[in-house]
């Protein structure tokens, strides 16, 4: 690589270096260009290589990036933590006991689905489980101080599965429709 060649922000991070370093060490870029990928967007910036080179020569340069690496190592790991505790938040939240009989669910749901004709549900099988899934849904609020927490999504997620299968186990004349919603809530079934 030449010394007057450049090197893009990208670039830069792909060899180890983070934001704050280059807004540390190489402040502002020594030649901007049009972004070819989206134009009117904010434009390419390009650092020299020597400016470059020669900062990460630096003893200081050395002993920031090793600072970065750790914290960024901290944080991933602080991550790791959190999704850890909020994946067995959702395994250990007990779900209730689903008395009704298949019967008198369904006739619930036939009661409801005949009020609301106009709906695009076009079963009771659905009602039913739309009724069985409001039940249990006020279980999520044990996740809701975690609502900005790294892995909420996955908690939900894993939350969501276990009630479908819940309902499953105790009902399996809803099994094809909740397995159907978990699909479309959830994504692929191994997931959850």
């Amino acid at each position: 690589m030449g010394h007057d060649d450049y090197l893009s922000t990208k670039e830069l991070l792909a060899r180890g270096w983070t934001k704050r370093l280059i807004g540390l060490f190489l402040v502002k870029p020594d030649k901007t260009v049009p972004n070819p990928y989206k134009p009117g967007s904010h434009p390419k910036a390009l650092y020299l290589c020597r400016r470059v080179e020669e900062v990460e020569q630096s003893d200081v340069f050395g002993s920031e990036k090793a600072r970065s690496i750790s914290y960024s190592r901290r944080l991933e790991q602080g991550t790791e933590v959190k999704f850890a505790q909020l994946t067995a938040i959702a395994n250990d939240i007990v779900l209730p006991e689903l008395t009704l009989s298949i019967d008198d669910l369904l006739s619930e749901a036939s009661t409801r689905r005949n009020a609301i004709s106009a709906s695009r549900i076009t079963s009771d099988t659905q009602v039913a489980l739309d009724i069985l899934l409001d039940t249990i849904k006020s279980l999520e609020w044990h996740l809701d101080p975690f609502m900005w927490h790294p892995g909420i999504r996955h908690a939900r997620k894993l939350l969501r599965g276990r009630m479908l299968a819940h309902i499953i186990d105790h009902y399996p004349a809803l099994a094809a429709d909740a397995r159907e919603r978990g699909e479309q809530d959830n994504g692929d079934p191994g997931e959850w």
